[in-house]
């Protein structure tokens, strides 16, 4: 259901231009270098979660959460800064098309900007599929990818004449309430309650 969203998304743009779906693709093949090393690190910590929630040490948690973040929001950070620094030069590495490359270059922009939010909520979702909390981590990514994603591309991109940079912002927000949401989820602890049902029904009843 959340790829669908990504992939109404693509096909809106596409219907726009030739040029703004080439610029998409290129922002997205360059967006890689910063989406999967985070999605490594938060992968990783989601296993170390799981882990402290069956040796029955919940309070550690929070602190591989909290490491993750930083680990991950550090890489995209950094990426963000290269995104912003270098921007026009990585799109010249890509086309020669100078209209191609400045809509590139914009794109990149805004993923600039929620490159370290995308990179917190995956943090916060991989701890929260690593605790048991699958359920909650999967609802708010489906909707916040429906309600945001889609509808601002239309609204943004179509109407209002942005082309695929409405979408990407469809994107931003989506990035950003998901962290939000997620991580809100996280420090309150109530993911607590799922994680104990995890656990043989002799120890939930010890607890």
């Amino acid at each position: 259901l959340e790829v669908g969203s990504f992939v109404l998304l693509a096909a809106l743009i596409s219907s726009l231009s030739e040029t703004q779906m080439a610029a998409d693709q290129i922002a997205l093949q360059v967006c890689q270098f910063s989406f999967l090393p985070a999605y490594a690190v938060s992968e990783a910590a989601s296993v170390l979660a799981g882990q402290a929630v069956g040796a029955r040490r919940d309070d550690l948690v929070l602190p591989v959460a909290h490491l993750c973040l930083r680990v991950a929001g550090a890489y995209t950070l950094a990426c963000s800064l290269v995104f912003v620094g270098f921007g026009r030069l990585i799109a010249a590495g890509f086309t020669g098309d100078a209209a191609l490359a400045t809509t590139a270059v914009h794109l990149l922009y805004v993923a600039a900007v929620f490159q370290t939010f995308d990179g917190a909520n995956i943090a916060a979702r991989s701890i929260l599929r690593g605790v048991g909390d699958v359920r909650f981590a999967a609802v708010v990514g489906v909707v916040t990818a429906w309600v945001m994603t889609p509808p601002l591309a239309w609204l943004l991109g179509w109407r209002a004449g942005l082309g695929a940079f409405g979408g990407w912002l469809g994107l931003c927000g989506e990035c950003v309430i998901g962290a939000l949401v997620l991580w809100h989820r996280l420090e309150r602890g109530r993911w607590r309650a799922v994680a104990r049902a995890t656990r043989p029904v002799e120890e939930r009843l010890v607890a």
